[in-house]
């Protein structure tokens, strides 16, 4: 149990470093996961911090997520958050959040309707009962269990005051319920299911002009969207490429284009403006539309769509930096000209 804590570990600390907001009757959907939670109020203006983290890739059919909590303050959060927008967080804050740490359960699907016996055989959980997994729903043939491990609130509780450690039992309790009374159904596999829905919505870009996607796809065979942030690195440093494919798609008159999706620019305007003008990038870029994480099942940034003139995505998405950058001009190639209203 210990060695898969450590290794999810080292998997989230990738991750962007941010609390969620918490209030009674909050409803939280995890597409991939399956299910929709509704938290009651212990989960409101707790001390320390609650953070969720699902996994992106099933892997032998297991679906699985983990409620961590933190010993420290939203505004310990918010600072570390801040710092991973400006550059990633430094070997002491890394430490500091590692020693705030204690996983209050994982949840797992398992699908093929197996049970607890097949669950701990093919996670591997050495020496665990099935009395230590707590079936919580069924969708199908999915059935989800609830794992805490004692050793884990005992080393939190050696660590951390009286007041976090009765917190962290009271939340992980009261977790095991949300759990019981959730709204399960067909997990989604996430970016893949794009390929072959149209892409639709309204925004406006950094001037403030309103943006609708029909008109803005309308205008070109394909339209290459890629979606990134200011405080990620491999988005930035991808964009010189992306600045300099654009300006050769427009000097050969090629019926393309390439459209930025700046996802925190509603809050970082300034910021955004500023790496753009760095990295040469003159593109059309935009502010982020209303729940376009969720909608495009964001996990990965940078991402980028291949979209048609009627907003149909003609591939499953690139999530990441592809490895030879030379992939999105092969791919604008082989689209223009070629027809691309193509089906799923």
């Amino acid at each position: 149990m210990k060695k898969i804590l450590a290794v999810v570990l080292i998997v989230l600390m990738a991750l962007s470093f941010s609390a969620p907001a918490f209030a009674e009757g909050t409803k939280e959907t995890w597409d991939k996961m399956g299910f929709t939670l509704v938290y009651p109020e212990e989960f409101s203006n707790t001390k320390g911090i609650v953070m969720p983290n699902p996994f992106p890739v099933v892997k032998d059919g297991i679906y699985t997520m983990m409620f961590d909590y933190y010993a420290f303050s939203k505004e310990e959060s918010d600072a570390l958050n801040e710092k991973t927008k400006k550059g990633g967080l430094s070997a002491e804050d890394t430490a500091k959040i590692l020693d705030a740490m204690g996983t209050l359960l994982i949840v797992f699907g398992i699908d093929g309707d197996r049970g607890a016996a097949e669950l701990i055989d093919v996670i591997g959980l050495e020496g665990a009962e099935e009395d230590a997994l707590t079936m919580v729903g069924k969708n199908g043939d999915i059935t989800y269990f609830a794992l805490t491990d004692p050793d884990a609130y005992d080393d939190f509780a050696e660590k951390h005051s009286p007041e976090y450690a009765q917190e962290y039992l009271a939340l992980q309790s009261s977790l095991v319920d949300v759990l019981k009374n959730a709204e399960y159904f067909k997990p989604h596999s996430g970016s893949a299911d794009l390929f072959g829905t149209v892409l639709q919505f309204e925004t406006t870009d950094l001037d403030g002009n309103v943006v609708k996607s029909g008109e803005l796809f309308a205008a070109h065979e394909l339209t290459m969207v890629n979606i990134w942030a200011t405080w990620c690195g491999p988005c930035k440093a991808e964009m010189p490429e992306l600045g300099a494919l654009a300006r050769r798609l427009e000097a050969e008159g090629k019926d393309a284009a390439i459209v930025g999706i700046c996802s925190d620019a509603d809050e970082e305007p300034d910021t955004c403006r500023e790496v753009l003008a760095e990295r040469d990038v003159g593109y059309l870029n935009l502010l982020p539309f209303e729940e376009m994480e969720e909608k495009l099942y964001l996990t990965v940034l940078p991402t980028t769509l291949f979209v048609n003139r009627d907003g149909l995505i003609l591939l499953p998405p690139i999530e990441g930096v592809p490895e030879d950058l030379s992939r999105y001009a092969q791919l604008i190639d082989a689209f223009v000209g070629a027809g691309t209203s193509m089906e799923k």
